[in-house]
């Protein structure tokens, strides 16, 4: 089904509307990243938003064409009437083949439309009626005005009426016309066609950003409202609404997501080349897929051991070499992401750092494997919304981790949310790994913890290593031996089956 939107680089009424950063997207990108499962055709007069088309993957799903000239001449020397009609009609005319397929004419200053209302309006579409148009209702009085004069339209000026009695009048938003080639041409370049269904949408679907006052009430819904289902509305690129299948990565060789169950095993802290390259040997020939180790340690304390930097990075260099295994580390900013990228596969922002927004930012435009931890006070919505940052900036492969959240109890280090595996695997299509390492912050409990999180359904599990743990720099009463991680790698193959049924028998209903 084909989208055709056309933007302008300027606006009379609201200056640079287009560009304007609603919850930290711009808005006109807001609605093509939403348009994923649609082939999308932009028809624009600006070099910004055509460049962006070409050059960012996320809009990848979009051919964007330059504005022909004499269409940019008429809408500068003409006031009364746009040149869209006939804009409709070249790209019908060279795009459309089929005369009955459903076009679908969008706004993209509607950042609030669902997806599932189109795929509805689309289905109003039959031999009643051959087009479709969005419309708002007014349950309130109103008027028209003729020659500076004003009529009542659906009440009676001379009674004293209640707004519960007077007939809802409904006035055309513009969010989205449907219709087809054929009712196109038949009726002389008219979006209605003969016999238009007129499709109601409500606040804040009808919201058509014009003028700054709509600007400012899009804000404050951005910010102010919560709810699980406006936050599936305005998390696009992390919802299932914009992706219904599993995401499925590859970081280096090994695939994360789906069915692909990975673990993650290394020592909490890179301590020297020796110490890495016997934790590296071991864990590989346990099972684990890929390599964990940090170089940089951001640590409550600022006395504490903080890592080796650059050197950690080229000892877990090295550990890739002898193992073939990928490595994720942690970074803590601009400048250790962008040396930590010349040594590893992935890299993770850690729980401190999971709403530290330019660092989020600048690793979406690196394009480059994250594993994102959620922060040990926040919410499933903010764990989201962080990795919406990731992906809305360009990333296009983050995975989730659970680490454990900070509550009252005194017998873990921090409590593992297993019930947000399957609160977040209803939500996202990213994958989820867990923690138990820093979930648990004891030895004996690493294992059970670890077991539970797969059995929950998670896609993995990153989990501490050291075979000197009493030596350890960093973190060493919660890391397993190398003989415990081979026990919990051997355990680890039930939970996964099981697991790996749940997800057949489970989430295809509830998805």
């Amino acid at each position: 089904m084909k989208v055709f939107i056309h933007i302008k680089e300027e606006s009379e009424r609201l200056p640079n509307k287009n560009f304007l950063q609603l919850g930290g997207v711009e808005l006109y990108k807001r609605t093509l990243l939403k348009l994923k499962d649609f082939d999308v055709y932009v028809d624009t007069d600006s070099e910004d938003i055509y460049q962006a088309c070409k050059a960012d993957q996320n809009l990848s799903h979009i051919t964007c064409f330059r504005r022909k000239s004499k269409y940019i001449t008429w809408e500068q020397e003409n006031k009364e009437e746009g040149p869209t009609p006939f804009m409709i009609r070249d790209f019908l005319d060279e795009h459309v083949i089929d005369e009955n397929e459903p076009l679908i004419l969008l706004h993209v200053t509607s950042p609030f439309l669902k997806i599932g209302t189109l795929k509805d309006a689309v289905s109003m579409m039959n031999e009643k009626h051959d087009s479709v148009c969005s419309v708002s209702e007014v349950k309130t009085f109103s008027l028209v005005r003729k020659n500076n004069e004003y009529s009542p339209i659906n009440f009676d000026s001379t009674k004293l009426q209640k707004t519960q009695t007077l007939d809802s009048v409904f006035h055309i938003n513009s969010a989205f016309f449907i219709f087809t080639k054929k009712s196109y041409i038949e009726n002389n370049n008219s979006r209605l066609g003969k016999n238009p269904y007129y499709y109601t949408i409500a606040f804040p679907e009808d919201i058509d950003i014009d003028y700054s006052s709509d600007f400012c009430v899009a804000q404050h819904i951005i910010e102010n409202d919560h709810s699980n289902e406006f936050c599936t509305t305005h998390r696009n690129l992390v919802s299932r609404e914009y992706k219904k299948e599993d995401s499925v990565f590859n970081i280096g060789p090994t695939a994360l997501g789906g069915s692909n169950k990975v673990i993650i095993a290394g020592p909490c802290a890179v301590e020297s080349l020796d110490q890495m390259l016997r934790i590296a040997d071991d864990v590989t020939r346990s099972g684990a897929n890929m390599l964990r180790g940090g170089a940089y340690k951001p640590r409550t304390s600022p006395y504490s051991f903080q890592g080796l930097e650059e050197e950690g990075l080229e000892i877990l260099a090295k550990a890739k070499e002898l193992t073939n295994l990928p490595v994720v580390t942690e970074v803590i900013d601009e400048k250790s992401a962008s040396l930590a990228i010349q040594y590893v596969d992935m890299l993770q922002v850690g729980t401190r750092n999971m709403q530290n927004f330019s660092l989020l930012k600048f690793l979406g435009k690196l394009n480059y494997p994250v594993l994102l931890k959620r922060g040990m006070c926040a919410t499933l919505e903010e764990f989201l919304m962080s990795a919406e940052y990731l992906l809305a900036n360009g990333c296009e492969q983050v995975v989730l981790c659970e680490r454990g959240i900070r509550t009252f109890v005194r017998h873990s280090r921090n409590t593992l949310d297993v019930g947000a595996i399957p609160a977040l695997k209803r939500q996202t299509h990213l994958p989820i790994i867990i923690d138990p390492s820093h979930s648990s912050g004891e030895n004996y409990s690493v294992i059970p913890h670890a077991l539970a999180g797969l059995a929950a359904g998670s896609h993995g599990i990153i989990v501490d290593v050291h075979d000197k743990p009493a030596e350890a720099l960093c973190d060493g009463p919660q890391a397993l031996s190398p003989n415990q991680f081979r026990k919990l790698t051997y355990l680890a193959q039930d939970a996964i089956e099981l697991s790996n049924r749940m997800d057949e028998e489970l989430f295809e209903e509830l998805l």
